[in-house]
């Protein structure tokens, strides 16, 4: 409860804040270990060091948050702030670390690379709604698939990960975020809801991603892939609109 009470998005002052202090402050005074190690080796104090409650217990000497770490706590606030006017959902996105996007598409059979009109939004596109279309975009950190009138990114997560690894999410408008992790071409986990507390079995990564997020699922993709991107094109002006051929649709 402490871990998701003391995340990034609590602003000093605020109720939420205040609740955090107060629950934090009461179990220190009951006795309770806020260094005990909870969740795959992350624990309520270490986690306090990702958000705005640093101070709220005495630090030992040698906890620390590594530089990764703290980057991604530190994203996590800030892609919040640029995708904060996503207030849609039906859309489907490929978060996948470390590939740009020329290095995505040679994973993939493409089609053809769609032109478009840049000055038109996506939902006045002729090609919004067709099912094997999806745009690609480079990112620091890596590259973004994003279909933003379906579900076809996510289908991409083990062709496109040899060697590496991608967060995928489906906003699906009928029964909430679904999102799914791929590593080396395999599909490793599936049926998570990004942007909530995580599972008893989640990694430490999956931990960190989810209280860095904000609350927000396509927050939690991006964090959890080390991906940065700073406007929202990624998602509504990519790169490139490309059509995947038999093999990926």
């Amino acid at each position: 409860m402490l871990a998701k009470t003391t995340g990034p998005e609590l602003q000093e002052g605020d109720e939420s804040w205040s609740k955090a202090r107060r629950t934090g402050s009461v179990l220190a005074e009951l006795g309770a270990d806020p260094w005990r190690p909870m969740m795959d080796g992350w624990s309520p104090g270490r986690l306090s060091l990702a958000g705005s409650l640093g101070d709220l217990f005495e630090i030992p000497e040698g906890q620390t948050l590594t530089g990764h770490e703290r980057a991604m706590a530190d994203a996590g606030p800030e892609l919040a702030e640029v995708f904060s006017g996503i207030s849609y959902d039906g859309f489907s996105v490929a978060c996948v670390a470390g590939l740009t996007a020329v290095e995505t598409l040679q994973r993939l059979t493409v089609g053809e690379v769609i032109v478009v009109d840049d000055h038109t939004p996506w939902y006045e596109e002729e090609i919004c709604g067709e099912r094997d279309i999806v745009g690609v975009t480079d990112v620091p950190g890596g590259c973004v698939i994003a279909q933003p009138w379906g579900y076809r990114a996510v289908h991409v997560l083990e062709a496109v990960t040899a060697g590496t690894f991608a967060y995928g999410m489906y906003a699906n408008p009928k029964s909430g975020d679904q999102g799914r992790i791929a590593e080396d071409g395999r599909q490793v986990k599936w049926d998570l809801h990004p942007g909530y507390d995580p599972d008893p079995d989640s990694t430490a990564r999956e931990v960190l991603a989810s209280f860095a997020s904000c609350g927000d699922a396509l927050v939690n993709c991006l964090v959890y892939s080390g991906l940065k991107p700073d406007s929202t094109d990624c998602l509504e002006r990519p790169d490139a609109w490309v059509r995947l051929g038999p093999r990926d649709s």
